[in-house]
């Protein structure tokens, strides 16, 4: 994994203590934080699991399409609240985070499940040079898909010929410039509204960062995010406006509607530092590069609560760690 450790500072994070509560809006929230640094971390272990379902799963409830039929779809939408594997009864969409780590990696974008939000030439690559400054074509195209970036972001490559990574300090952003079938594709993690729903379910990105919302479908949808600790955003989003930025400063557990398609809904994490992780469609998760330690790792679910549980991580080791949650 590419991390946030090949740009040139760390991330200096403020003191934050937020209040523990659990609620429909906004759930519990993401413990107290002081400064986290980010860095190289050598011999680093690693935290991971399954987090399952005690009992039987309730069948997911079907969500009528009432608008917008011709592009969302004649069929009904099926309630993501709550996605239990049938096999393994392992719950998707769960958080896991470490509660009070101070120091450890830096941010680093994934390897899967990005978003391709642009697309430009492929001889393009020739001028991708380590270290360097993004060439103004990528940021004049960025322009015309409402991405800004700024011209003073740098290239690292991470595959020579194949891959980049792209760090705008500056809007607290990366992106991954990658060779593809279309030519050279720009991807970013963006909350991606397709066939009227959200996609993922669960999106965890930096707090004091930026998180692009992509318009996919050919209709009108309406950004409403519902936060205690950041402003609220309630913006119309046409289809002529693929990405709108939002911009998260602290953090918490954000719940997103659209006020267009009332059966919409999703949630990003703005997260104080790298060890979140939302677990799979088989409820399997893992948090790398740790820090040898002792941590609380908390677990979250938008409609099961929370737990914690203390773990400890030895240098270049696996702790193994599994979470149940009682059916509702």
């Amino acid at each position: 994994m590419t991390t946030y450790g090949t740009v040139r500072r760390a991330w200096l994070r403020r003191a934050l203590f937020l209040g523990v509560t659990f609620a429909a809006s906004v759930a519990f929230a993401m413990g107290a934080v002081a400064q986290y640094s980010g860095g190289d971390v050598a011999n680093g272990g690693a935290v991971s699991g399954t987090i399952t379902l005690n009992g039987a799963a309730p069948a997911a409830a079907e969500l009528p399409v009432t608008s917008d039929v011709d592009v969302c779809g004649t069929d009904h939408k099926l309630d993501e609240s709550l996605v239990v594997d049938g096999a393994t009864s392992g719950i998707a969409n769960v958080v896991v985070f470490l509660r009070d780590v101070r120091s450890g990696k830096e941010w680093s974008l994934p390897e899967d499940g990005l978003t391709r939000v642009a697309g430009a030439s492929a001889d393009l690559a020739g001028d991708l040079v380590d270290d360097d400054v993004i060439p103004m074509e990528i940021v004049e195209l960025l322009k015309t898909v409402f991405i800004t970036i700024s011209p003073d972001a740098f290239v690292t490559v991470e595959t020579p010929g194949e891959s980049w990574l792209v760090t705008d300090e500056e809007n607290g952003q990366l992106f991954r410039l990658q060779t593809d079938d279309e030519g050279l594709g720009v991807y970013a993690a963006a909350l991606n509204q397709q066939g009227c729903t959200f996609t993922p379910h669960v999106i965890v990105t930096q707090a004091e960062g930026s998180l692009y919302v992509r318009n996919s479908d050919a209709t009108l949808h309406n950004v409403h995010t519902h936060g205690d600790e950041n402003a609220p955003v309630n913006r119309a989003q046409p289809q002529f406006l693929k990405h709108l930025a939002l911009d998260l400063e602290y953090p918490e557990f954000v719940h997103v509607t659209c006020d267009v398609h009332n059966w919409m809904s999703s949630w990003i994490v703005a997260a104080p530092h790298p060890y979140y992780a939302v677990t799979d469609a088989e409820g399997k998760f893992e948090l790398s590069d740790v820090p040898a330690g002792s941590y609380t790792v908390g677990f979250w679910h938008e409609g099961l609560g929370e737990q914690e549980q203390a773990v400890t991580v030895a240098a270049g080791a696996s702790a193994a760690v599994t979470a149940t949650f009682d059916a509702p």
